[in-house]
């Protein structure tokens, strides 16, 4: 402790014969990925990496019992249906995992969150509109303050 004294007492006399004043403080210790760093800064060789789309659909509950998805309104009233198609699959599995996770509902929270599991997605569907019609609805739901309901359409077979 007295070394620490002694240094920090330096670093003081040092910074105020250079008429800098006090020292500007560090920041307070902070773990990062189960390692105490005492910077604010993350250490160089710890990357933090989002999960891209195929690997978010390995990990959401499965579609397969089901033949679509309906998105209603707060009247009840159908806005869209997801269909459990190619080209659509992965959208239904994104909507499923969100309203599994969130009551049967998406909020602007959960929209928020769905868009971040559409990852590199994202990116191409604000730079063209209306290329990903799912994720546009997201974006607007994520801005907004209603809350969703989501129906499941289970297929005949199931």
């Amino acid at each position: 402790m007295a070394k620490y004294a002694s240094k920090l007492k330096r670093i003081q006399t040092t910074c105020a014969s250079q008429g800098a004043g006090q020292p500007s403080v560090a920041p307070a210790p902070t773990w990062h990925r189960r390692r105490l760093i005492t910077s604010s800064a993350r250490p160089a060789h710890v990357m933090i990496t989002r999960m891209n789309f195929a690997d978010r659909l390995k990990q959401l509950p499965s579609v397969s019992h089901l033949a679509g998805l309906q998105l209603l309104d707060a009247n009840g009233q159908m806005l869209a249906t997801i269909e459990n198609k190619p080209g659509q699959a992965g959208s239904l599995a994104v909507y499923h995992g969100l309203a599994a996770k969130h009551g049967g509902a998406i909020s602007p929270a959960a929209a928020a969150e769905g868009l971040e599991w559409y990852s590199e997605h994202l990116a191409d569907a604000q730079a063209h509109p209306g290329k990903h019609p799912n994720i546009d609805r997201l974006l607007a739901w994520a801005a907004g303050s209603a809350t969703y309901r989501v129906q499941a359409v289970l297929n005949p077979a199931s």
